[in-house]
């Protein structure tokens, strides 16, 4: 494994040499937590203080994407259902990236939004002037989910997220999710609506959530809080949609069977997954689907990240 280490102009060798031992050995340690399925690690930065987000290793496997026609619950893009394969082991973010990861990029690069910030409220889109990521219309905390970033916000992140752990030209960059490595992650096993099962009685030990999508009052909640599913991943279902790779269609024809991203030079759309704070209970199921332009910044979305790792 190359690893590019960046050394203060004027060092002593003697003094270079401890560093690059140090970096050799953070590196090392990274890559040793990498190698069983359900331990957690965080890539540090190569250059100035700082670690990447809590990853999380998942197994390769396969499992059926989607729903029968008989549980679409009035979504018609669920199907039809198709086995998926996920040849590779995977790692994913434990948490939704949160306020203070993102604020790290956004001080560092210098990056702030152009357009105001969206949200849905009964059944419509309304522009809310003046909030952005770090005033998203309610109060939020350094803990909380980052909202009203949009598609490209997170491809920037990611970008620079690549380039402060030092894996910007690896094969096991960081990147968003597929739409198929999103649902197997929040899957993690399950054939059921949710990971935890079908009761709906039990949604509140997972998720954060509304009960009424057409008056949905509240706020993100700090990353965390909720149970995990079974591999150990937080708020798959809830508290914020999440951005994946994926352009979106209205069926899974013709959609990759091997866990990869679809994708196309005319993508008008983006796929978001998981449901969030303002959702009520059937889009927070596994399979349910949704999607927003590539630009568009609503305080109820935000991401999660990802990296394939090595065999």
């Amino acid at each position: 494994m190359a690893i590019a280490i960046r050394l203060p102009a004027g060092l002593k060798p003697w003094a270079a040499l401890l560093c690059a031992l140090g970096a050799l050995a953070l590196a090392d340690t990274a890559a040793k937590a990498q190698t069983r399925t359900g331990d957690v690690f965080r890539d540090p930065f190569i250059s100035g203080p700082g670690q990447g987000p809590e990853m999380v290793v998942l197994p390769a496997g396969r499992f059926t994407m989607g729903s029968p026609e008989s549980e679409h619950r009035g979504f018609g893009d669920e199907g039809p259902q198709r086995m998926v394969e996920i040849g590779h082991r995977l790692a994913v973010g434990r948490y939704e990236v949160s306020v203070d990861e993102f604020s790290a990029f956004a001080e560092e690069t210098g990056w702030s939004p152009d357009e105001v910030c969206l949200r849905w409220f009964s059944g419509q889109v309304r522009a809310m002037p003046g909030t952005n990521w770090l005033s998203p219309g309610f109060e939020q905390s350094g803990g909380h989910p980052v909202t009203c970033v949009s598609w490209l916000d997170a491809q920037a992140y990611v970008d620079w997220l690549n380039h402060k752990t030092g894996l910007t030209d690896r094969a096991d960059r960081y990147r968003l999710l597929s739409e198929a490595e999103w649902e197997y992650a929040a899957r993690a096993g399950s054939d059921t609506d949710y990971s935890f099962g079908d009761d709906v009685s039990q949604l509140d030990d997972h998720a954060w959530y509304s009960r009424d999508r057409f008056r949905p009052y509240g706020n993100t909640h700090p990353v965390g809080r909720k149970l995990p599913n079974a591999f150990g991943l937080h708020d798959m279902h809830g508290n914020v949609w999440e951005l994946v790779e994926d352009c979106y269609s209205d069926s899974y024809e013709d959609a990759p069977t091997d866990g990869s991203a679809r994708t196309s030079d005319d993508c008008p759309d983006r796929v978001v997954r998981g449901g969030a704070w303002d959702s009520g209970p059937d889009y927070l199921r596994s399979a349910q689907r949704s999607y927003d332009w590539p630009s568009s910044r609503t305080n109820s979305t935000g991401l999660r990240v990802a990296r394939t790792l090595p065999d």
